[in-house]
């Protein structure tokens, strides 16, 4: 299974700071690097941190994480309107 590597965005916008290491689902296919996402519960029916978009860094087939949260994703943009509070 690949993991994927994301960075959250600061107040401005901007993805910048820590990175955070997520196992993708068995099955998935996993998004490209620089892609903007929304990450969800493995099953899909529930938005993970909010529905916060995340920026992939990278995609691996290995992770230092010793128990990484398995996540499925939906593709997002920054042009889409924020969530929270929805």
């Amino acid at each position: 299974m690949p993991y994927l590597t994301v960075q959250f965005k600061n107040r401005n916008m901007e993805f910048t700071g820590r990175t955070y290491d997520f196992q993708l689902v068995l099955g998935a296919e996993p998004p490209q690097v620089g892609d903007v996402i929304r990450m969800l519960s493995d099953d899909g029916s529930r938005a993970i941190c909010n529905g916060t978009r995340v920026k992939v860094v990278a995609v691996k087939e290995k992770s230092e994480c010793a128990q990484p949260q398995v996540i499925s994703y939906a593709r997002a943009s920054m042009d889409e309107p924020s969530i929270s509070g929805l």
